[in-house]
């Protein structure tokens, strides 16, 4: 099957996420095929399930007030986003959505047992934002994205990030943190909103269960077992750490987004090739979902959708 060339994302128009940059920095081609040609595989894996019931559920309760009562509700709905989004789920795919919808609800009010974040002084919570940027050629460029919350400490700001990994206590990960480009991108956001550059980021780490079902165990019986696993193991299970942005990181973070937007400008204006990396084809967390498409134009477990960033919203997303 070839690649058709397709105007799904335009530079102009629909702007610049972290998860663009991000995907652009690591292979070109990789952002070509996801964004340009809006390609994504088909289906689910359970990884991914849970990362999006552990989100939709977080989101809610943060927009209910921090009433975790209501959480099996909110997974209920979920789910119904999740299969609106990912029609025509295999009986494995839904059998591995119930066990993540479950796992995610254990983990979720655990979690909000855990700490209390209804006494401090949110300024917003789920914030999306639309900044424009201009190019010496007098072209705007909005960066958009969606923060997890901020919050005021003695009149400084700070942004709240939750993340779910399979891996939270890795020292390598937790050395990313210093300089993530999603968080640091979204300070920068945060400054230009506010006009007071934050403070630095409060990360709250959501480890996901790593238990493995076992062949006659049933999913009730599973679910009984992460439980347990996770009441007794809450430090295991949550982390939360707090990275303070000095004058340097702030000055490294500039200089290498001005560069990058510049690349990323070349690209766009078809001045820089959609090379592929072959060292990021496979890497520790597995391999890149669009291999098959670059060693042999393989699409047939992919699906094509209708707007360049499904989790914004409006019709600058090119939806109208």
């Amino acid at each position: 099957m070839k690649i058709k060339q397709r105007k799904l994302w335009d530079l102009s128009r629909d702007g610049l996420t972290q998860g663009f940059i991000g995907d652009w920095l690591d292979c070109r081609m990789q952002a070509h095929l996801k964004f340009r040609e809006g390609l994504g595989l088909r289906g689910l894996t359970p990884a991914l399930s849970f990362g999006l019931m552990v989100h939709g559920i977080l989101e809610r309760v943060f927009h209910g007030g921090f009433v975790a009562q209501h959480i099996l509700h909110y997974s209920e709905e979920v789910i119904e986003e999740i299969r609106k989004e990912s029609p025509n789920l295999s009986p494995a795919e839904e059998e591995d959505l119930e066990v993540a919808a479950g796992m995610a609800e254990i983990v979720t009010s655990a979690y909000f047992h855990f700490y209390d974040f209804s006494k401090r002084n949110w300024i917003g919570l789920e914030k999306e934002f639309k900044i424009p940027i201009s190019f010496h050629d007098g072209l705007e460029v909005p960066i958009r994205g969606k923060i997890d919350g901020i919050y005021a400490l003695n009149d400084k700001l700070w942004l709240f990030e939750t993340k779910t990994k399979g891996r939270i206590h890795d020292p390598v990960y937790l050395d990313l943190l210093t300089f993530e480009l999603q968080v640091m991108l979204y300070g920068w956001a945060v400054w230009k909103l506010y006009g007071k550059r934050p403070v630095g980021v409060s990360y709250n780490l959501i480890q996901r269960p790593q238990l493995r079902r076992g062949k006659r165990e049933t999913i009730p019986q599973f679910l009984q077992r992460v439980k347990e696993d996770v009441t007794d193991r809450l430090g295991f299970y949550f982390i939360q750490r707090e990275v303070v942005w000095t004058d340097e990181d702030w000055a490294h973070f500039q200089g290498d987004f001005t560069q990058t937007l510049l690349e990323i400008r070349g690209w766009a204006d078809r001045a820089i090739r959609s090379t592929r990396n072959s060292r990021t084809c496979v890497q520790a967390w597995g391999t890149c979902s669009y291999l098959p498409i670059c060693s042999r134009e393989d699409c047939g477990g992919f699906t094509r959708r209708s707007v360049p960033f499904p989790e914004l919203g409006g019709v600058e997303n090119g939806d109208h």
